[in-house]
């Protein structure tokens, strides 16, 4: 039976490009929570909103009968790729044996794009299974020499003297989390041609909104002077020879070998490449940005984590233990998950190929109709998640441990990599280096943001009052860009950051 019942929201377009996070809200709350599909109406596409994770599980189980891929070429053809080589080989499907690097099932025939992410699946699964692998232990590597006091940047460092540095929040994770992926995953040879590679991606992902395949394409652009210094810069490394950049990663040796089998020039395999880097660095500096940020505002959140980490981070001159991190830090990981909470904001797009079920409807195909998957939305529900769905608390994660495994909660499964990199990186800001917010007079002034912890100063004897800032004492919190697609972690609006005081032997 054909979809029924349906509420159709039309006239959405330029609402839901202004604010797509707040008409998503409106709609929900609009329909009563009632978990149904509803429909919107933007620019000439009817787009299917699902808001119950049983609805989104059955998408998950239907990829026979929906599809991403034509998405995933748009992209690539808003960062560079030729329109008319990203149809072709949108279209051509290939034999699981002739590209063996990426499909290890046998000779199913599927699409390039679907090929390309199911290779990328398959990564991310070989580490899951071996956390803490090379490829991860190399990234870490260079964080960790990127965060020794001398290689602190003056490019993000606002004030300086022999044990202490006043600097950029967002600028330094930015510096250090996109330099150490591209030495780790790419080589040194990379950053030479085009030294601003973190800035780059910084302008890129500051003008994706209309852009990224999870909202309408073809209403926005991507910066074009950021798009042609990147993907410059990949043209000049492709035409580099293997011995001139023998540190990459084997993975993307792959890639590109399955990517030149298509018989591409170096400026569409260049656009392809590009787009790896950009998913591969997208979120993990922003994460890393509203974490560290969350602790640094909360004084006894901080100090609870800088106890915790310690065995962790013994010495300056011993290897930071990241298996420790991940397992017997139990306040940091919660903490880590009510970021991702809070700033995680991933929309997915599906195309429909045949009639699909949805619990009691049936979506038909139609070229001009879509499935639309909010994530955030499902972070934002109390009777998942509990009271104060807006406070940063990381308490809920503490009391309830199950909800880092549920349905509704995105977590770090599309952020493996991430995750190792972002604890790396606050466990040496805050237990080998030591840091602070730097007062109001250092930074912009702003007005203080309420972030109450929950019950977390039952469970880990923090002090509601003191983890609030203060006019006197703290800079206002950094505030979420609601109104811009993303790839997955949303950034501070423009202009907002957050100064910390860096103390170069700890505090």
């Amino acid at each position: 039976m054909a979809l029924a019942n349906t509420a159709i929201v039309l006239g959405h377009t330029y609402a839901f490009l202004e604010d797509a996070h707040g008409l998503l809200n409106y709609g929900r709350e609009y329909f009563k929570n009632s978990d149904e599909p509803y429909a919107l109406n933007v620019a000439g596409e009817k787009l299917y909103v699902l808001t119950s994770p049983h609805d989104m599980r059955t998408v998950r189980e239907n990829a026979s009968t929906l599809s991403r891929y034509e998405l995933t070429r748009d992209f690539i053809i808003a960062l560079g790729l030729k329109p008319a080589v990203g149809k072709t080989i949108g279209r051509r499907s290939m034999q699981g044996d002739k590209l063996n690097l990426m499909l290890r099932s046998g000779a199913m025939r599927k699409p390039f794009f679907q090929v390309v992410k199911n290779f990328t699946l398959e990564k991310q699964n070989q580490m899951l299974e071996q956390p803490l692998n090379s490829l991860q232990d190399d990234f870490i590597r260079h964080i960790e020499k990127s965060m020794r006091w001398n290689c602190l940047s003056a490019k993000y460092t606002k004030f300086t003297s022999s044990d202490e540095k006043e600097l950029s929040l967002v600028g330094w994770c930015r510096d250090v989390i996109v330099n150490a992926a591209t030495r780790s995953y790419f080589d040194e040879a990379l950053l030479q041609i085009e030294p601003s590679l973190s800035q780059i991606v910084f302008d890129l992902d500051s003008e994706t909104c209309g852009s990224i395949t999870k909202y309408p394409h073809k209403l926005g652009n991507f910066s074009a002077v950021a798009k042609e210094k990147g993907i410059g810069a990949f043209t000049a490394y492709l035409k580099l020879s293997k011995m001139q950049r023998a540190g990459e990663a084997q993975f993307v040796r792959d890639l590109e070998e399955e990517y030149r089998q298509l018989g591409l020039d170096e400026e569409n395999l260049a656009a392809l490449m590009m787009m790896v880097y950009w998913v591969l660095n997208a979120n993990t500096y922003k994460l890393t940005f509203w974490l560290l940020s969350h602790l640094v505002a909360t004084p006894s959140l901080l100090s609870t984590v800088r106890a915790e980490i310690a065995c962790a981070v013994p010495s300056s001159t011993s290897t930071l233990d990241i298996a420790y991190l991940l397992q017997k830090c139990p306040v940091l990981i919660a903490s880590l998950n009510e970021t991702l909470r809070l700033t995680s904001a991933p929309c997915t797009l599906h195309r429909i190929l045949a009639p699909t079920t949805i619990g009691t409807k049936t979506l038909l195909p139609c070229s001009e109709a879509k499935i639309l998957i909010p994530h955030r939305q499902l972070h934002l529900r109390e009777e998942i998640f509990g009271p104060d769905i807006h406070a940063f608390s990381p308490s809920r994660f503490l009391q309830n441990p199950d909800l880092a495994r549920s349905e509704s909660f995105a977590g770090t499964s599309g952020l493996v990599m991430a995750e190792g990199a972002v604890l790396a990186f606050v466990a040496l800001a805050v237990g080998r280096l030591g840091v602070a917010m730097a007062p109001s007079s250092s930074a912009p002034s702003v007005q203080p943001e309420t972030m109450a912890m929950g019950g977390a100063e039952k469970t880990m004897n923090l002090d509601l009052e003191k983890g609030c800032p203060t006019d006197d004492a703290m800079q206002r919190f950094p505030r979420l860009d609601e109104k811009k697609g993303c790839l997955g972690i949303m950034g501070p609006l423009a202009g907002d950051d957050m100064t910390l005081k860096v103390f170069r032997n700890g505090i």
